[in-house]
């Protein structure tokens, strides 16, 4: 893996003296960058002294470290000899940020220096083998720039990201393809879990989740889409992407949830101009397990925000509840060519627009397992575009066949919605 160098220089600098003359001490502080590890992407750190000649100070001395928005960090020292090299962390990289230094003076707090500094840049990191793919493990905060196409084919594939993902990935056009996913996560996906990190600008070709005869079990809940499991934060954004000719086979016992997506399986963020063709989704639960399931998105939480969306995707579900798993709780699904369920939107920002589904939705075989005893209420939310949506939503255009086949019905127990 290259690094491209567009890290800013890292500038000399010694922050000048500052005496505090206009309270009529004699207190003065010096600021110097660190000349070992100095100003970084995401930490800081500094040689500080402060001076009090004439032991005016009579109580802790302060250090604040604040942005535009809030107080980040505040360090207490009880005497000035006590102080020498202070070190700031988990900062965010081009940001500037501002220290302050206060001294107890009798029952004054006097503001002896105040200096900014700024962040360095994000490394821009190339990725060309899926060596270097996989190694965006050991730096989930890292600017990632597509170089080439890369075909994972013989290649055991595990996400990067089983961890939030809060940085970049510029795909630049190019193609990730012949990606096989075998193990289930509790976030699946190529990007796994993505927090406030951006994905744009990328092709992705043959990613198959388990397969028609060997499809992925689990027994724990879980995210599943073929781009990612889990877009995690209202910052993040997915954009310009192309998603072609994927499969995925998903068998879950979960008694809890299951929420799959074609480009995620819950999106708290943007999702822009995202294509996914000749795709299938083949999802098998055998408890009682809350069901969101989308073509595009299978959980829309009420930061999300999606636009330009074309969709084709096969969508087939079936549930064969089992006596074993299945407890006697109220439980819903939700299916939806586009969205299996869609919470009323946060922001002004949160509206569906310009979309379009075209696919089968099959279910096949929807087994409650129900008895006579049974006194639990099901829910179960079928749409060409959205199983449920309660917010707003424009230029929409569905083309979708929906056949389901109810196994053992009784409509006394059941709540049945299409």
């Amino acid at each position: 893996m290259k690094k491209i160098m567009t890290i800013v220089s890292l500038f000399a600098i010694v922050f000048g003296l500052q005496a505090c003359n206009d309270n009529d001490t004699n207190i003065s502080a010096t600021i110097v960058v660190n000349e070992e590890q100095g100003i970084q992407i995401n930490n800081a750190t500094f040689d500080i002294s402060v001076l009090d000649p004439d032991f005016e100070i009579t109580g802790n001395i302060f250090i604040y470290l604040s942005n535009d928005l809030a107080t980040v960090d505040t360090k207490t020292y009880s005497s000035a000899d006590s102080i020498r090299i202070v070190s700031f962390s988990n900062l965010t990289s081009e940001t500037e940020y501002t220290i302050e230094i206060q001294v107890t003076v009798g029952r004054d707090s006097l503001t002896v220096l105040t200096e900014t500094f700024t962040t360095l840049a994000q490394a821009s990191l190339d990725i060309e083998t899926p060596e270097d793919f996989f190694a965006m493990s050991n730096n989930r905060s890292g600017n990632y720039v597509l170089k080439n196409d890369i075909d994972f084919s013989g290649v055991e594939f595990v996400t990067p990201f089983t961890s939030s993902f809060i940085g970049s990935f510029e795909g630049n056009g190019f193609t990730l393809s012949n990606i096989n996913i075998t193990e289930s996560r509790l976030y699946n996906g190529v990007f796994g879990y993505i927090s406030s990190g951006t994905v744009k600008n990328v092709n992705l070709d043959h990613v198959m989740i388990g397969s028609e005869d060997d499809p992925i079990e689990t027994s724990s809940s879980t995210k599943t889409g073929f781009l990612t499991g889990y877009q995690a934060s209202s910052l993040s954004v997915i954009e310009n992407v192309t998603i072609s000719n994927a499969s995925m086979f998903l068998t879950t016992s979960s008694s809890t949830y299951v929420y799959v997506g074609g480009i995620a399986g819950e999106s708290r963020g943007r999702i822009e101009n995202v294509t996914i063709e000749n795709s299938t989704i083949s999802l098998h639960t055998t408890s009682n397990a809350i069901v969101r399931l989308g073509g595009g998105v299978g959980y829309g939480y009420e930061s999300s925000q999606a636009s330009q969306l074309n969709v084709e995707v096969d969508l087939e579900y079936s549930l064969e509840a089992e006596i074993s798993t299945r407890s006697d709780r109220t439980f819903s699904i939700y299916i939806g060519g586009l969205m299996g369920d869609v919470d009323p939107q946060s922001t002004n920002l949160g509206m569906l627009k310009e979309m379009m589904y075209e696919g089968n939705i099959s279910l096949t075989n929807v087994d409650y397992n129900t008895n006579e005893n049974d006194e639990t209420n099901y829910s179960l939310f079928v749409g060409g575009a959205f199983g449920v949506v309660n917010r707003s939503f424009d230029m929409m255009y569905i083309d979708a066949t929906i056949d389901i086949t109810l196994m053992q019905l009784m409509l006394k127990m059941m709540s049945i919605k299409r």
